[in-house]
């Protein structure tokens, strides 16, 4: 039996297509602030890699599994779903710096990212969802956090510049209380716009 071109073509597109599909998660499997196995390695290895990736949590032991960072991380800039609830007790804390670190424990500045089932604490804001330089930020997911005793705005949609959009992206399941700031705030400059985003069915109190 012959097989054409055309089939072999389109059996080898559905083979690339699961291969690129099936990629192995990234996994976090220590507390540590930088090195092998560091959540900071794991999201430096997402925004190198085109394509969305998935990080996952396998940390030894008993929870909570508390990390630490001593410097800001890196700001998301591939689309990534950091999945903490594949593990119970995964925390983000940063000690309650003064300042604290950063913009937001974690900043997405890509479109599609999702981050769920983490504790993010002690931080000048717990997650931002940033368009700026031109760059829109769309499309992204924060669902089932728990977000608390950050010094600002426990999640923050942010447009920094002209031309900019924050658009469709949602703010929904998430426990957010005893931050410095509103409990989710939604802020552009003049000339950028803010369109089509959700914000349901969080718990929100004792923001200030």
């Amino acid at each position: 039996m012959r097989i054409s071109h055309l089939t072999l073509g389109a059996f080898a597109a559905v083979l690339m297509a699961v291969s690129v599909h099936a990629a192995a998660p990234i996994k976090v499997t220590n507390t540590d602030d930088a090195g092998p196995g560091s959540l900071r390695d794991a999201m430096d290895q997402a925004n190198a890699t085109p394509g969305s990736d998935k990080i996952v949590f396998n940390i030894p032991g008993a929870g909570p599994h508390v990390i630490r960072p001593q410097t800001n991380l890196p700001p998301i800039t591939e689309a990534v779903d950091i999945n903490g609830s594949s593990q119970d007790g995964i925390v983000l804390d940063g000690e309650e710096r003064d300042p604290p670190l950063g913009f937001a424990a974690i900043v997405l500045l890509s479109d599609g990212s999702t981050v769920k089932g983490l504790e993010i604490r002690g931080f000048t804001r717990g997650v931002g969802i940033v368009g700026v330089g031109g760059a829109s930020s769309s499309g992204n997911t924060v669902q089932n956090n728990h977000v608390h005793n950050n010094d600002k705005t426990g999640v923050d949609l942010r447009g920094f510049g002209t031309g900019v959009s924050i658009s469709d992206n949602t703010v929904k399941d998430n426990y957010i209380h005893n931050n410095g700031g509103l409990g989710v705030a939604v802020q552009v400059d003049p000339g950028a716009t803010a369109s089509g985003n959700t914000v349901k069915d969080n718990h929100i109190h004792d923001n200030w």
